[in-house]
């Protein structure tokens, strides 16, 4: 557990350590921190981490870290004169208070919570647990399983979280999807217990066919988007249940519950798919990008090329202005509202929104982007 501490904020180079102390700065190379309270940076948690002890010893002027020392006590001293300008009658001991540059900063001390279990989920039927696998054999049309789309949906997520307008252009997509899948199962589902009740109303009590040995699968730290794709396997592994067992009551024929299992086949196939495609595109982009970057007019004529040959998707300005997000997500960092007049102004002039029509162009992304960007 984590002991909670005195906190206080200090905004960012809200100290003038320059005019303070005249300690000479270019003798010892500190440590530095964007969110230190000292307009030099100066990083006093770290630097007291490297001193240890030595800041409770007498140090000899010609001691190797007598110079770091000194510098720590200055800034350490400049510090507690701050913080008693507000706070007089407090006392202030090293290591029982925390300085943090925000109020939102003061929460940071609380981790994340995490599950005390991995989550589990109980297939009946080969046909899910070859969704979950998929086919890797070389001999064969090789797809991806929903176990390696979960990791490939969790890529896309964090890339949308980290404000790139085009995962989340996509995962506006694969969201729709998720959600027309499931329904689509929801459906058939319901309409073979649909029969089942009829046949209850004339005294024949008939169940969904199950598995007496049920293979369970675990899947740890699965959230958001990743969690929707695995209940939509448990939904997957239902329907085919459900096909199963109308067949077998003679509710459906053979030829009927093979076209019904080869359209949920192809639904489940086709978004893991397109996951797969949109992913690969995304890991074209340069490394963590972000639409600040739209600003930027070498880029920016890359991603129109892009754009214009169809190895992009146009972007949707409601995408743009934060005004259409995906439901599970949320963005941190989000642009001013000047900001994000620039960036839609600049993507309008460069092509990328939606209301423009393509010229016909073609060819890959990566060439299109140019592969002296580093990728995802």
């Amino acid at each position: 557990m984590i002991e909670m501490k005195r906190t206080f904020v200090v905004p960012p180079a809200a100290l003038k350590m320059l005019s303070v102390t005249k300690i000479n700065y270019t003798d010892y190379v500190f440590e530095k921190s964007d969110t230190s309270p000292f307009d030099n940076q100066y990083d006093l948690a770290r630097e007291e981490a490297k001193l240890g002890e030595k800041l409770n010893i007498e140090l000899a002027d010609d001691h190797p870290d007598y110079a770091a020392k000194q510098l720590y006590l200055a800034h350490e001293n400049a510090l507690i004169q701050h913080l008693k300008r507000s706070f007089k009658r407090l006392e202030f001991v090293r290591g029982e208070y925390r300085i943090v540059p925000d109020d939102f900063a003061r929460f940071d001390i609380v981790g994340n919570l995490v599950e005390e279990t991995a989550d589990k989920l109980v297939i009946h039927t080969k046909q899910a647990l070859r969704m979950w696998e998929g086919q890797s054999d070389p001999s064969k049309k090789r797809w991806i399983g929903l176990r390696m789309g979960i990791f490939l949906i969790d890529e896309l997520t964090r890339n949308a979280r980290l404000d790139n307008p085009f995962a989340l252009s996509y995962l506006l997509q694969v969201e729709q999807q998720l959600k027309a899948v499931a329904a689509e199962y929801q459906n058939m589902i319901q309409q073979v217990y649909g029969e089942l009740d009829k046949l209850a109303t004339n005294g024949i009590q008939v169940s969904l066919l199950e598995n007496r040995e049920p293979v369970v699968i675990t899947a740890s730290q699965t959230r958001l988007y990743g969690f929707k794709l695995l209940t939509l396997l448990t939904q997957y592994d239902l329907y085919v249940r459900a096909l199963m067992t109308g067949q077998a009551k003679g509710l459906t024929d053979n030829k009927q519950t093979r076209n019904l299992q080869h359209i949920g086949d192809n639904m489940l196939r086709g978004l893991l798919v397109e996951l797969f495609q949109t992913v690969t595109t995304m890991r074209s982009l340069p490394k963590r990008f972000i639409r600040k970057q739209l600003l930027d007019e070498g880029l920016l004529l890359k991603l129109s090329k892009a754009v214009k040959a169809g190895a992009l998707p146009r972007l949707d300005e409601q995408i743009l202005r934060y005004n259409r997000l995906p439901e599970l997500l949320y963005v941190p960092n989000k642009l001013t509202e000047e900001e994000v007049n620039q960036v839609v102004d600049k993507a309008r002039q460069a092509g990328l929104l939606n209301e423009v029509e393509t010229d016909g162009a073609t060819g890959e992304l990566s060439e299109l982007v140019g592969k002296d960007e580093e990728g995802m």
